[in-house]
């Protein structure tokens, strides 16, 4: 078994531990936001907090978009198939739009509950101790929710599982949206519960609006950031026998990317030699940088007259070592 085969082995296996971390990280996520929807609902019905009551429904669209995240992320590491050659990495994608159309409807409900309360001050009923006590626990464990969340897909590349991690941090703002809002009507200042619903149904709309556009890039081809083209250049030009780089494109796909690249070499050089080159750029590309996940290398021939073009056998040797 050559090293290439090693490789191929290490990476299908790295792939699997980030899916099954991805997928751990999911059923957490799942199975803490049943739990403070059910504490919420009970919290809101028996503490006389229409906060409360709405931040339970909140956590119970989350328990969807959990689920949805867990298909998500086990449907994307399907195997390629014939229908599907190039994979299914960008059903995360997908499940990232959805999660972001479900944080801004979120937003929304919660904004316009703040309205109709400013415009109806009446309807907002002064609530006991029991949920302000759970807003506060609320947050705690959401924002817990999200350090490891957040930390997992920054591991695993997953933008579904990025997606949540913002979905949490939205719970921590709307929790204590809910905090201020109860402490406020407990203090005598009913008005800031409104005021509060709105300043985070804006921060929630914009969390939505950039996860959103991070999965739209996904599913355009969007390119990797300068700094790891940068990076790719180097490595590629680095390669003995390369002498310029004449196209270089990147598209991102899912947690991964692909890489096309075509570099000039001389001329002169056989068939069997340029290809050798070739094979060393594309394999020193998926050594360096574990997220290509397919590189394609074409090999152009100069045009003879610059001053690395000479027929002669030492060219032929270093192309051939």
């Amino acid at each position: 078994m050559n090293n290439m085969e090693n490789l191929d082995i290490q990476r299908a296996e790295q792939e699997k531990a980030l899916t099954r971390s991805s997928l751990r990280a999911a059923v957490i996520s799942t199975a803490c936001n049943i739990m403070l929807a059910v504490v919420k609902l009970i919290a809101g019905i028996v503490g006389h907090s229409s906060a409360m009551i709405s931040d339970a429904v909140n956590s119970s669209s989350d328990v969807i978009s959990n689920f949805v995240v867990i298909g998500g992320v086990a449907a994307s590491d399907k195997q390629a198939d014939t229908r599907h050659q190039y994979g299914h990495d960008k059903i995360e994608c997908i499940v990232s739009i959805f999660l972001a159309v479900a944080i801004f409807a979120t937003g929304c409900m919660i904004g316009y509950n703040g309205i109709k309360q400013i415009l109806h001050p009446e309807i907002i009923v002064v609530p006991t101790l029991l949920p302000l006590l759970v807003a506060l626990g609320t947050m705690v464990v959401k924002e817990c929710l999200y350090q490891y969340t957040i930390r997992v897909s920054r591991k695993t590349g997953s933008n579904s599982l990025r997606a949540t991690a913002w979905d949490h941090r939205s719970d921590v703002l709307s929790a204590l949206g809910a905090f201020i809002g109860i402490l406020g009507a407990r203090l005598g200042v009913p008005i800031l519960d409104p005021i509060a619903s709105l300043v985070i149904c804006l921060l929630i709309i914009k969390v939505a609006v950039d996860i959103f556009k991070s999965a739209i890039d996904v599913l355009l081809d969007a390119s990797v950031d300068a700094d790891i083209c940068k990076k790719l250049e180097e490595g590629i030009l680095a390669v003995d026998g390369v002498k310029a780089i004449d196209l270089l494109k990147t598209r991102i796909t899912g947690a991964r990317f692909y890489v096309e690249v075509e570099i000039r070499c001389c001329r002169y050089l056989p068939l069997f030699a340029s290809h050798a080159i070739a094979e060393r750029v594309h394999d020193k590309i998926e050594q360096e940088f574990s997220n290509a996940k397919h590189v394609v290398v074409h090999t152009n021939p100069c045009e003879g007259r610059e001053p690395f073009c000479k027929p002669d056998d030492k060219n032929l040797m270093v192309a051939d070592r």
